[in-house]
C-alpha cells in the first residue's frame, strides 16, 4: 500500500517521499513548516519567524511548490471530468489539434 501512495505522490508533487509519508507530519522540523505556511498565508509570518533560518525559508518553498502541483493536477483533472462529461450540442463540439 505504501507504495502506491508513494507513486502517487511523486506523480502529483514531482517529489518522491523519502520513507513514511504520514510519519513526515510528526517530524519537528515538518511541523514548523507547516504552521509558518499557515502564518504567510495570513500574513503574519513576521510575527512568527522574525529572523528565519534559510532552511525554513526552503522548506516553506518546497511545500508551497508542492501544494501548488497538486493544485494544478486537480485542476486539470477536474476539466478532463467537465469536458467528458459536457453533453455535446450539435455545433458545439471541442476541437481539439
Amino acid at each position: 500500500m505504501v507504495e502506491n501512495v508513494h507513486s502517487v505522490i511523486e506523480q502529483w508533487t514531482g517529489t518522491a517521499p523519502r520513507g513514511c509519508p504520514w510519519a513526515a507530519f510528526l517530524d519537528p522540523f515538518v511541523v514548523r513548516v507547516h504552521r509558518a505556511v499557515g502564518f504567510c498565508e495570513h500574513g503574519e509570518y513576521d510575527w512568527y519567524a522574525p529572523d528565519p533560518s534559510n532552511r525554513l525559508v526552503e522548506g516553506i518553498a518546497f511545500f508551497k511548490r508542492c501544494l501548488n502541483a497538486v493544485f494544478a493536477k486537480r485542476r486539470e483533472q477536474e476539466r478532463e471530468r467537465s469536458q467528458q462529461q459536457a453533453p455535446t450540442r450539435p455545433g458545439t463540439e471541442v476541437i481539439r489539434g
